[in-house]
This record gives structure tokens, sequence and C-alpha cells, in this order.
């Protein structure tokens, strides 16, 4: 049974080093990987090493659900794609 979903749309995750509007492809590409890699970082360091408000760092089981991300990007190592939905199991 799929987990809850959390979206993140949180000023950490908002890419403001470059605008794609009437811009060359090859900037817009550039400006859309930059953005997927900051995806990717604040992804990482949410599971790793988020303060936890009971104590300890990281959420381990937030991961990418794959009925929900497209997995069109692959992420470093073993994860799948990149977005800003998530989900997290419900018990801690």
């Amino acid at each position: 049974m799929p987990h809850e979903v959390t979206l993140v749309n949180w000023p950490q995750n908002d890419y403001w080093e470059g605008n794609i509007i009437d811009k060359p492809q090859d900037e817009i590409d550039r400006y859309l990987e930059e953005a997927r890699q900051l995806s990717f970082s604040l992804f990482y360091w949410l599971q790793t090493e988020a303060p936890r408000p009971g104590g300890g760092r990281g959420y381990p089981g937030l991961y990418l659900r794959p009925d929900i991300v497209a997995p069109t990007t692959a992420w470093p190592s073993t994860r799948t794609s990149v977005s800003r939905a998530a989900s997290v199991p419900c018990s801690p």
C-alpha cells in the first residue's frame, strides 16, 4: 500500500540562478540540470541530515514514489528519479 505523499515547495528547493524564459536551449538545459541537482541535494539532506524533533538526524524512510514521480532522471547510486514529490511512511 502506498504511503502518504509530501510535496516539498520550500525556499531551499527554489533555483534562482537562471531564468529559462526566452533563453537558448543549451542555457535552458543547463539551468534545468542545475535545478535537478539542487533537488538531489535537498532530498539527500532530508534523508541523512535533517534534524528530527525527538533527536537524531535524517529521515531514511523518505523515498521517491515511482508511481507519482516520472523516472526520467537517474539519481546518483541507487536512486531512481528526482522531483519535489516524495513519500514518507506514517510511522516514526
